[in-house]
């Protein structure tokens, strides 16, 4: 069927969100640093996947696309979105460590 994925995607998606949780990198709850107080930015937009919004991020300088579930959990040890550019890391500099809040 068109539009449908197959099953080894979706147990692969499962897998990924099992390993994030695992791992640390899942979403903090109500003190979410992003996903309530600051905006996602448009060059950061992935498709969704499963129904579920997804960013692309530079994480210890790989860029990797994860569901914004866990981008909190990313933000907290340094990683930014977009790709892994000097443009994106000032960006990121400039705007949201100005805008998000403190812990």
């Amino acid at each position: 069927m068109p539009g449908r994925l197959p099953r080894s995607s979706f147990f692969a998606g499962l897998f990924a969100l099992a390993f994030l949780a695992l791992t640390g990198c899942a979403s903090s709850g109500p003190q979410a640093l992003f996903s309530q107080t600051v905006p996602f930015p448009s060059y950061a937009s992935a498709e969704p996947v499963q129904g579920l919004e997804r960013s692309t991020l530079c994480h210890q300088g790989r860029t990797i696309t994860i569901v914004n579930l866990a981008v909190d959990q990313h933000m907290k040890h340094g990683d930014y979105f977009g790709d892994c550019s000097a443009e994106n890391q000032r960006r990121h500099e400039r705007y949201y460590d100005s805008v998000a809040p403190s812990e």
